[in-house]
């Protein structure tokens, strides 16, 4: 077990620096570019990065140029490629999941007039992550099956990256209705694909996804092999998403198995993690598990200070929510600025 914490450390250590040399390239290359397609590539594949390693963080400003170079061409394609971007802007960075919609259902009928496969699966993909965090089962699931049968021919080079997002999103469907054998189905068919395409993002998501399979099936020891994997993953990670879902999932699995101690070491470091990025959700989240903690422990001072803790996140959450809905109506104008410029050229 030591050697194979080692090398895990290794790998991680291998893997991230890997990703922040090749975004760095990308950066480097789109400084020295004039020509706008070529630009809008650059941008893109920034982005596409971004959901590959979990090295970086989406940014407004590049989705912007996205949009400004598709509208200066005239392209439908790109433009659904913005778009595409854009709803992912309001849905991880804002969390306003109605705008969110709005821009994904706007690229929907572009892809579909340009027959772009690709860019229709990836949208219907994201559609469904929206349903998923809007509690919408029914709707998660309709919008998984429809990425699926929009999926590109095998022979394009983008297939398997858009197959791992759907396997991803089959497993996270699946567990969250109790039916932990298909989910492991399309993990372990997650994991086969991500062999082939190596991102250390979609490794992490695929040990935290067998943990949750594991904890269903009634196999602890293996579940806790996986979460803890998958733990030391994402804490090598830039990525602040990637850490709230797989960081909680673990924690949760250690209170349920009485693992009290290490439940506590966890979400000391979840708070930790929320305080150095300023994140009330992670925090809140974090004063919620330590509460659980000194419940089990009997120690009701640590219990009350903890509570009234999770109680003053949750209000700046509420407050912050307001926040995000300000930066998701400045960002809305900037857009509506962009196309109004546009249609002025035209």
């Amino acid at each position: 077990m030591k050697k194979l914490l080692i090398w895990l450390c290794c790998f991680i250590v291998e893997q991230s620096s890997f990703a922040q040399n090749k975004t760095d390239s990308l950066n480097a290359v789109l400084a020295a570019t004039t020509n706008p397609l070529e630009r809008f590539d650059l941008h893109s594949k920034i982005g596409e990065e971004y959901f590959s390693s979990g090295n970086n963080n989406l940014d407004s400003a590049s989705c912007l140029k996205m949009l400004e170079i598709a509208q200066q061409l005239d392209n439908d394609s790109l433009l659904a490629i913005s778009y595409n971007f854009i709803g992912n802007i309001f849905l991880l960075n804002t969390g306003d999941y109605s705008k969110a919609l709005e821009f994904f259902f706007k690229g929907v009928p572009l892809a579909e007039k340009e027959n772009d496969k690709r860019r229709l699966s990836s949208l219907y993909i994201d559609i469904s992550i929206v349903y998923e965090n809007l509690g919408n089962p029914d709707e998660q699931i309709l919008y998984i099956r429809k990425a699926e049968t929009a999926l590109p021919e095998k022979s394009s080079p983008m297939y398997n990256y858009m197959v791992r997002q759907i396997q991803y999103n089959y497993s996270r469907y699946f567990l969250s209705v109790q039916k932990p054998d298909s989910a492991m189905h399309y993990t372990q068919a997650l994991n086969e694909t991500n062999l082939r395409l190596r991102s250390f993002l979609y490794e992490s998501y695929a040990q935290m996804l067998l943990g949750g399979v594991h904890e269903q099936l009634g196999d602890k020891d293996l579940a806790e092999f996986y979460f803890k994997r998958a733990n030391a993953q994402s804490d090598s990670m830039q990525y602040s998403y990637v850490k709230f879902i797989i960081k909680p999932a673990y924690i949760n699995f250690l209170l349920k198995s009485n693992k009290i101690s290490a439940a506590q070491e966890q979400a000391h470091q979840l708070l930790e993690t929320g305080k150095k990025l300023n994140n009330y959700d992670f925090k809140q989240a974090a004063a919620g598990f330590l509460r659980s903690v000194y419940d089990s422990l009997r120690q009701t001072d640590s219990a009350y200070y903890y509570a009234r803790l999770e109680s003053a996140f949750r209000d700046s959450v509420f407050s912050l929510e307001k926040t995000n809905k300000i930066q998701s109506l400045a960002f809305s104008e900037q857009l509506r600025i962009t196309e109004e410029e546009a249609k002025k050229i035209k």
